[in-house]
C-alpha cells in the first residue's frame, strides 16, 4: 500500500475507534493482533496484509466501506453540493436523527439554501430493531420532510444521514443496519446515544455525562474524548440504578408496601392501583408478561406527581443518590473533579437533586444541540 493510502485508512480507523469508545490496546486485544505491530498500523506508518485487515474490522464491528471511506470517496466541495466519487452524485442535503426513548428528533439541512427543518417523530430508533424497518422509517421520515418544506424529492444517493440510536451494544443488527444505510444513502453515520450525548454537550473536554432514559449510562473521559469509561447501562434489573424502569419497580414496591399496610397510602399509590382496577395480582402479572411497559407506565405518573407530594420526589432523590455514589468514587479513583452533565429524558427531574455547582448547564435544549452536533459530523466527514 502507499502511504497516503495507509494514514487514509488510519485516519478512518481511529475515527471508527473513537465512535466506538475503544482503545489501541483493547482493539490489540480483541483483534488479536500484538499491541508493538498494531501501533504502526493506526499511525499509518506500517504496510499490512488483507488477514490483519479483516481482523481489525470484525474487532470493530464495522463494514469494510467505513474503514475504506477516505480511500474510495474522496470528497469535493463543489460549490453549493458536497460530492463523493463513490456515488457520483452531488450531496444536496443533510439529514440527522436523534432518538430519546419513544420519541425521535429530526433535522434536515439542505446545504444549497443552507436551510435547516426540524421535525418531532413518534418513533425511536434503536439497534434492537428490524434493521430494514429502522432503515424505512429514516428514509420515509426523510422524504416526507423534504416534499412538506422543500416543494421536491430526493434520491437518497444525494442524502448524507447521521443517526444517534439507543440499543447501540445490539451488534448483529447494528452492523446489517449500518450496511442497509451505505447502500442506500451517499453516507450513513450511525453512533450511540451516549457517545452522541457526551459529544454534543461536552466536546472535548474530560468531564463526565450521565444518560438517564429507561436506563442510565455513566460515561466518563480523561482524554479530552478519545476514550471513554462506561458505568451502568447493562439494563435493568441488573444495573442502573436510574430511569423509568427502576422508578416504575420501587413505585410498584410503594404501592405493594401500601396494600400490606407496610407504608401509609400516597396519592402516587392510588394512581398505579387505579390503573390496574386497584387488582394488586393484575399489577403482578402485567409486571411479569409485559415488565417493560409496566414500568414506563408507573414511572410516567412518578413523574406526574413529582410536584404534587413527596413520595415521587423521593424515589427520584433515592435513584439520584445511588448514581451520585458512583459520582464519588469516579472523583476518588481519578483525585479529581471533572465536570459533570445530564441528557436523556429524565435528565430535568433528577437535575434538581445534583449538586448546583457540580452540573455544568447550556444555552439551548438538548435535543437541538444533539441535531446541530449530528449535522456538525456529517460535515466533517464530507
Amino acid at each position: 500500500m502507499k502511504r497516503p493510502i495507509l494514514r487514509q485508512i488510519s485516519e478512518s480507523l481511529e475515527e471508527i475507534m473513537q465512535k466506538r469508545g475503544i482503545s489501541a490496546k483493547e482493539l490489540a486485544q480483541m483483534s488479536k493482533i500484538g499491541y508493538s505491530s498494531l501501533i504502526p498500523i493506526l499511525k499509518g506508518s506500517r504496510d499490512f496484509g488483507v488477514t490483519k485487515l479483516v481482523s481489525i474490522i470484525n474487532a470493530l464491528e464495522c463494514s469494510p466501506e467505513m474503514v475504506f471511506q477516505k480511500v474510495l470517496a474522496p470528497t469535493k466541495n463543489n460549490g453549493n453540493y458536497l460530492t463523493t466519487t463513490k456515488n457520483k452524485y452531488p450531496i444536496q442535503y443533510i439529514a440527522v436523527f436523534v432518538s430519546i426513548i419513544t420519541t425521535t428528533y429530526c433535522m434536515v439541512y439542505e446545504i444549497n439554501s443552507k436551510t435547516k427543518k426540524k421535525a418531532v417523530l413518534a418513533f425511536d430508533l434503536g439497534c434492537g430493531q428490524n434493521p430494514d424497518e429502522f432503515i424505512d422509517r429514516i428514509a420515509n421520515s426523510i422524504q416526507t420532510i423534504i416534499i412538506k418544506n422543500f416543494q421536491c424529492s430526493a434520491n437518497n444517493k444525494n442524502i448524507a444521514v447521521f443517526t444517534s440510536v439507543q440499543q447501540y451494544e445490539g451488534t448483529n443488527n447494528r452492523i446489517k443496519i449500518q450496511n442497509n444505510g451505505d447502500n442506500l444513502f451517499a453516507k450513513f453515520v450511525i453512533e450511540s446515544d451516549v457517545i452522541t450525548n457526551y459529544r454534543a454537550l461536552l466536546g472535548n473536554q474530560n468531564g463526565i455525562c450521565i444518560t438517564i432514559n429507561d436506563g442510565s449510562v455513566i460515561l466518563y473521559s480523561t482524554d479530552h474524548g478519545k476514550n471513554f469509561t462506561k458505568l451502568q447501562g447493562y439494563g435493568f434489573p441488573i444495573a442502573d440504578t436510574a430511569g423509568n424502569h427502576w422508578l416504575g419497580c420501587e413505585a410498584i414496591k410503594h404501592v405493594i408496601n401500601v396494600k400490606e399496610n407496610i407504608e401509609s397510602n400516597t396519592l402516587l399509590a392510588d394512581k398505579i392501583s387505579t390503573c390496574f382496577n386497584d387488582d394488586v395480582n393484575l399489577l403482578a402479572e402485567n409486571v411479569m408478561l409485559k415488565p417493560w411497559i409496566t414500568y414506563n407506565k408507573v414511572s410516567s405518573i412518578v413523574r406526574e406527581l413529582m410536584c404534587e407530594e413527596d413520595k415521587p420526589r423521593e424515589l427520584v432523590k433515592e435513584s439520584a443518590n445511588l448514581l451520585l455514589q458512583k459520582i464519588e468514587s469516579i472523583d476518588r479513583q481519578l483525585q479529581i473533579t471533572l465536570p459533570l452533565v445530564l441528557a436523556g429524558d429524565l435528565a430535568n427531574i433528577y437535575k434538581p437533586f445534583f449538586p448546583t455547582k457540580r452540573i455544568s448547564t447550556y444555552k439551548d435544549s438538548i435535543h437541538i444541540l444533539l441535531l446541530n452536533y449530528g449535522l456538525q459530523v456529517l460535515q466533517n466527514h464530507m
